[in-house]
């Protein structure tokens, strides 16, 4: 990870280069001038007490010298080049990217950072901002009007009221997504064309769910670790104030994806690195009788009655909060237990 006080210095050092590469180069062509200047008058000093065959001679010298010099001026020039388009790319390398470490994570609480630092509080001015950017991040490309997201997030506003307070909270967003000065139309993130806002999913950044759909959707036991580890909670967590009932079938789709996962899992695990992995699962299937017996009988393996019978106790909770009959075999679990 790139350091700030190293960036300042480079950036720093490649100014102060290019101020002496400016300053140097006039000076240099000065110098060439003056050498050639100084070969001529020399030349025709010599040329003037000499004939034939010496003449001949000295003028050869001359055009050798010349051609030497030319030469000499040509690469200092290639050069200067090259070292100007080098000058050039270490500054843009040292230029700190903000839209190239934007990290944003939406599964469980909405996350927004930059170089791994999440952006602070203060930064977005108000919870709206947040908001705003899930539902942004919701619509997908397509986007939205300024209308249907003024509605969704300031229902109780009059329009034009709602229109001021909209502005103000999309300038927020976009300085917390991309800090310094900027217009509004040179925003990378956020978009805004044919009377709709957008987020920009081109723009280089990183989003958790779509890490999350790649991994879980792969077979791999490593792949599908990193997945359940992205899976912090529900899709836009805390957000769902400001989104329109239709989000749930999103949530719930990523939901069951997280607990395909975790079932691969479980299925290609030890029994008792699986506990952590069924722990996952009861956490959204709180009601999933295979998972929950597996749960039981692997802390009574392990030596732990105490936590067996918590999650007895858990298993009883939720089948009664679902109205739902243990079966036999469950219950002869409890008495184990018990």
């Amino acid at each position: 990870m790139r350091r700030e006080p190293i960036l300042g210095h480079s950036i720093c050092c490649n100014s102060l280069h290019r101020q002496i590469h400016y300053l140097l180069m006039p000076i240099l062509f000065i110098i060439l001038a003056g050498v050639v200047n100084c070969i001529i008058v020399l030349t025709k000093s010599l040329l003037a007490e000499t004939t034939g065959l010496e003449r001949l001679q000295v003028e050869l010298s001359l055009a050798k010298r010349m051609v030497r010099l030319c030469k000499a001026r040509n690469g200092y020039l290639e050069a200067a080049h090259l070292h100007e388009q080098v000058l050039r790319r270490l500054e843009e390398q040292a230029t700190p990217s903000v839209n190239a470490l934007l990290e944003i994570r939406i599964l469980g609480p909405l996350s927004v950072a930059h170089e791994g630092k999440p952006i602070p509080e203060a930064t977005w001015g108000t919870e709206r901002a947040k908001a705003l950017l899930a539902y942004l991040l919701w619509k997908g490309p397509t986007g939205a009007t300024r209308e249907e997201l003024s509605m969704s997030l300031w229902p109780a506003r009059p329009a034009k009221q709602a229109a001021n307070v909209f502005h103000v909270t999309l300038h927020r967003l976009r300085q917390a997504l991309e800090p310094g000065p900027r217009r509004a139309r040179d925003s990378r993130h956020i978009l805004h064309e044919r009377r709709r806002y957008r987020f920009n999913f081109d723009a280089p950044h990183w989003l958790d769910v779509t890490a999350f759909q790649t991994l879980a959707a792969d077979g791999d036991v490593a792949a599908l670790r990193e997945a359940v580890t992205l899976y912090r909670g529900p899709y836009l967590e805390d957000a769902g104030w400001a989104l329109p009932p239709e989000v749930e079938i999103q949530r719930q789709a990523l939901e069951r994806l997280y607990a395909g996962a975790l079932r691969k899992l479980i299925a290609h695990t030890g029994d008792q690195e699986a506990l952590p992995f069924l722990e996952r699962l009861l956490a959204v299937e709180p009601a999933e009788e295979t998972a929950r017996r597996a749960l039981v009988l692997g802390y009574l393996a392990r030596g732990r009655r105490d936590l067996a019978a918590q999650q007895v106790a858990r298993w009883r909770a939720a089948l009664d909060e679902l109205h739902l009959e243990p079966s036999e075999e469950a219950r002869a679990l409890w008495r184990t237990v018990e």
